[in-house]
Parts: structure tokens; sequence; C-alpha cells
């Protein structure tokens, strides 16, 4: 997939970008793992960020878990998306034109990094800006995403007549 294309140089960018922000800031890192497939990428990362939690919950505690942090880095679309409901500030490693469009939609293209040549430099600046962001554009997406999704679930009980 996209995704594993060039996941190499992906990990260790990040790896270096989460080392730097540690350094100058009291930062606890935690992979939040949704499929069995990111095993590999687990052990990756937290060989070079000692301590690093590994969280592998139902959807209710991730969702949970997302809402509890200060920042996301995330490269899957889903785990954007979880963040954003949950009203937190997301930097995405873009390895797909969905990814990129989300962010646009956004109106934080900014957030969104290729990964095809993604540096620590460009990931760490991009981590420190988002954090900088005043929370309450982030509460207005999650509103904004709330309601939506309120809609979708209205119009589909209605499809399904049970409205």
């Amino acid at each position: 997939t996209g995704q594993a294309a060039g996941l190499d140089g992906v990990a260790d960018a990040v790896a270096v970008a989460l080392r730097s922000l540690a350094a100058d800031d009291d930062t606890e890192f935690w992979y939040l793992q949704h499929t069995r497939a990111e095993d590999a990428v687990f052990r990756r990362l937290a060989g070079a960020l000692p301590g690093l939690r590994r969280c592998r919950y139902a959807a209710p505690g991730l969702a949970w878990t997302y809402a509890q942090l200060d920042l996301v880095v995330s490269m899957m679309l889903h785990s954007t998306l979880l963040a954003c409901a949950a009203g937190v500030p997301v930097v995405n490693v873009a390895y797909d034109d969905k990814n990129t469009a989300f962010f646009a939609d956004l109106g934080r293209p900014e957030r969104s990094l290729a990964a095809a040549g993604v540096t620590p430099a460009a990931l760490v600046a991009a981590c420190r800006a988002a954090l900088a962001a005043p929370r309450d554009r982030e509460q207005a997406l999650r509103a904004r995403y709330t309601a939506a999704t309120d809609g979708f679930v209205r119009d589909l009980a209605a499809l399904l007549g049970r409205a």
C-alpha cells in the first residue's frame, strides 16, 4: 500500500523528531495501536523511544485515550479522525491524497506533511506550531465533525425507516 512504501524513512524521521521534542519538554509518548499489523512499527519506535507506551484498546478505549493527549502525530486517516473528534491537535504524515485533502478541508494544509521525504525538522516545526495554536479552533473542528456525524446518523436512520 502507499502507507507501507517508504515506511522506514518515515519511522526514522518520526523517531528523531519525537526525541527532539522530548529533549525540550516533559513528554510522554503513547502509541495508539489499531491493528496487529502495527506490531513491527511499534517495536521499531519503542527501540528508538524508551518508555513508549502501547495502547491497544477497543474503540471506546481508544476514543477516550485520544482525548487525553496534547498532540497526535498520525499517518492513518482514521487516527486523524479520532484526534479531530477528540478536539486534539494533529499532525499527519500523508502517504495518500485523502490525507492531504482532509487537512485542506480542515483549513490546515500545513498540518499534513508528505511522507515521501518528510524530515525530522519539518515534523518538529509542524508539531510545535500545532501545540502553540489556540485550542479553540480544534474544539470548533470537533463541533463541526460531531454535527456532521449526527446529521449522517439521522439521514441513515431515515433511509432505513427508523427515524
